[in-house]
């Protein structure tokens, strides 16, 4: 995810990302010690219900080839103490139903539903009378 800055994690010395030239020839080329390979992007929210402030995790990202190693929940871990450390009482974000690993995350570090966001699908070519 590229523009993602603050609290990230570098890719270490591994595989050699590919890359297509102008022939449309794949080569590869030795990794960068400092492309990213994990993002968090918080911002601040207000609670609906008790109007506080709360940290709101807009983005985490792993990149696939890193996921399932803790990177996830070390970022998680490192926010909760950053928001802890400033007063805040509960970090808030939303995830898509379908993201069945990051809902299992966040289950298990202690995340639950609170809200439920519906959505309704207009069909633009429809033609009603009106």
């Amino acid at each position: 995810v590229q523009g993602c800055r603050g609290a990230g994690v570098q890719r270490s010395r591994g595989a050699g990302e590919d890359k297509e030239d102008k022939g449309g020839n794949t080569t590869s080329s030795p990794p960068s010690p400092h492309s990213p390979i994990a993002c968090l992007w918080v911002g601040n929210a207000i609670d609906q219900v008790r109007g506080d402030r709360h940290a709101h995790i807009f983005l985490l990202y792993v990149e696939p080839e890193h996921r399932r190693r803790g990177i996830g929940t070390a970022l998680l871990r490192y926010l909760e103490n950053w928001a802890t450390q400033r007063g805040d009482r509960q970090i808030g974000l939303q995830v898509f139903q379908s993201n069945q690993a990051a809902l299992n995350l966040y289950s298990q570090l202690g995340y639950e539903s609170q809200s439920l966001w519906m959505v309704k699908s207009l069909n633009s070519n429809k033609q009603t009378g009106a």
